[in-house]
C-alpha cells in the first residue's frame, strides 16, 4: 500500500509497484477529495482507499475506508460500506485485537522506525510488529520509515512466528515503491493488481481492472464540505 496526496502521487505509486492505494489528505475539503478520489479511481489499475472519510470513498466509488484509530468503529463504517474494504490503524496490540473482532479487513500497525512524516511519535519496533501478526488473523501492514531493505524484515516477521496461525504481514509506505504485498496462497487474487484478503468478505468483493466493485454497497452519499 502506498499512502498518497493526489492523483499525480496514486499514479506515480502504481507505476513503481504499489499494489494498493490509500488517499490521505487532510488539508483538502471534503469536495476537494472527492474530486481528487474520483480522478483517481477510473485511472487506478489497483483498489484505492480514503482515509477516514466514508461518505467520500462511497461517492467516488472508492475501493473502501482506512480509519485512523480514533475515528468511527469499525463495526459503525461496516454498516455504511457495506461489503467494500474497511481497514484500521493502529498503534497497540489491542487495538489491532478490538478492529479484528469489530470485522477489519486489515490492519496498519505503526511506525515501526521514525518517520519523517510523523517525528514527534515514538517508533514501535520491529518486535512490536511481529507481536501484533501474531495476535491477529488479518493482514497487518507495516508503516512507518519502512524502506525496500525494511521491508524484507518486515515480511519475514511472517515466517518466524511460532504461531500455527497463518500470517499475512505486508509493508506501506508514503508514496515509495517498497511496497510489496506479501499473499497467502490461499487467497482469491487472480493477478497482481488484485488486492485478496483472505477473510470470507472475499469471495463476495472482486476487484477489476475496470474499477468496479461487485460488490453491494449503499448508495453514494452527498458529500458535504
Amino acid at each position: 500500500m502506498a499512502v498518497v496526496a493526489s492523483v499525480e502521487a496514486g499514479l506515480n505509486a502504481i507505476a513503481k509497484g504499489a499494489t494498493m492505494v490509500q488517499l490521505r489528505a487532510p488539508d483538502l475539503t471534503a469536495r476537494q477529495l472527492e474530486h481528487e478520489v474520483s480522478a483517481l479511481v477510473p485511472k487506478a489499475s489497483v483498489p484505492v482507499v480514503v482515509s477516514s472519510r466514508c461518505d467520500v470513498a462511497l461517492a467516488a466509488g472508492a475501493a473502501g475506508v482506512n480509519l485512523p484509530e480514533r475515528d468511527i468503529s469499525v463495526a459503525e463504517a461496516r454498516m455504511l460500506m457495506g461489503q467494500r474494504l474497511v481497514g484500521r490503524s493502529v498503534h497497540s496490540i489491542e487495538a489491532a485485537v478490538a478492529a479484528e473482532r469489530e470485522g477489519a479487513d486489515y490492519v496498519i500497525f505503526g511506525p515501526v522506525w521514525p518517520s519523517p512524516s510523523h517525528p514527534d511519535e515514538k517508533s514501535q519496533g520491529i518486535r512490536a510488529l511481529a507481536e501484533v501478526a501474531r495476535a491477529v488473523r488479518v493482514p497487518v501492514l507495516a508503516i512507518g520509515g519502512v524502506t525496500s531493505e525494511r521491508a524484507s524484515r518486515c515480511r519475514s516477521t511472517a515466517s518466524t512466528s511460532t504461531s500455527t496461525r497463518p500470517r499475512r504481514c505486508w509493508t506501506t509506505s508514503r508514496g515509495s515503491a517498497s511496497i510489496r504485498d506479501r499473499l497467502p496462497s490461499s487467497t482469491t487474487a487472480t493477478s497482481s493488481s488484485a488486492i485478496a484478503i483472505a477473510t470470507s468478505r472475499c469471495a463476495r468483493v472482486t476487484w477489476s481492472r475496470s474499477c468496479a466493485w461487485s460488490a453491494a454497497a449503499p448508495s453514494a452519499p452527498r458529500v458535504s464540505p
